[in-house]
Parts: structure tokens; C-alpha cells; sequence
């Protein structure tokens, strides 16, 4: 499904990008802060749902570099994107496990990077497996 295959890319890429360069990444003067938030929240439902599709729905068989380090590498930014406005407008304190909040917080550039591999990895070897 290439549908899925060009989504995935953007997903990653897009995600990987914004997570590893967050400081310089700007959305203009256009936009205030609840709907920069708003992007992001729904940009983070696009990007765990584009990932578990990709989990479930594997072209050809199972593929390692191809399919599950892109569709884990969405979803896990998607989780990110949600946690981050979780926490901005939610008045409950979420309790999540610690490497998850490790990724979430200290670890969201490593995970930027590490999804712009899998982007560039999905990109240019779309049906490579490892074993």
C-alpha cells in the first residue's frame, strides 16, 4: 500500500525533524500557541495511528528495516506529541512509566534522530529484511 508507505515517510520524518531540532523548527508569527499545540496534538493521532496501521498491515512479509523500525518510530513520536499537550492543558498529573517518560522528555532528540534514520532507512530500502 503506498499510501501507507508515503505517509509512513512523512510521519518520520516530519516527527524525527521536529523532535531533534525543536529549538530551530518555528511555525511563524501566524500561528499562537494553542494552535501550534493543536497542530501537534493531531499530528501526534496521525502519527500513532499511521504507525499501528503500518504494524498491522505488512506488505510482502515481515520487514524489519522496511516496516517495523518506521511504524515504531511513528508511533512512538505520535506518543510524544500527545504527551507534551497532555501535560500543558490537562489539570491531572499522568503517571507513565519511566522510559517512556524518558523518551518523552530528556530522550526526544535521540528519538528525533533515531526517526530520521528509520525515515531515510524506510526511504531507501523499503523491502530490506535483516534476517
Amino acid at each position: 500500500m503506498l499510501q501507507f508507505y508515503f505517509l509512513a515517510i512523512v510521519c518520520t520524518g516530519l516527527g524525527g525533524a521536529y523532535l531533534a531540532f525543536e529549538d530551530i523548527f518555528h511555525f511563524g508569527d501566524r500561528f499562537d500557541k494553542q494552535q501550534k499545540d493543536s497542530f501537534l496534538q493531531i499530528f501526534g493521532f496521525v502519527c500513532v495511528f499511521v504507525g499501528l496501521v503500518k504494524l498491522f498491515v505488512v506488505a510482502g512479509g515481515f520487514v524489519i528495516i522496511g516496516d517495523l523500525l518506521p511504524a515504531l518510530a511513528s508511533i512512538f513520536c505520535g506518543v510524544c506529541f500527545l504527551l507534551d499537550y497532555y501535560r500543558e492543558y490537562s489539570q491531572i498529573n499522568l503517571n507513565v512509566p519511566g522510559f517512556v517518560d524518558f523518551i518523552a522528555t530528556s530522550g526526544r532528540k535521540y528519538l528525533g534522530y533515531v526517526s530520521l534514520a528509520a525515515c531515510f532507512l524506510h526511504f531507501f530500502f523499503p523491502t530490506v529484511s535483516v534476517f
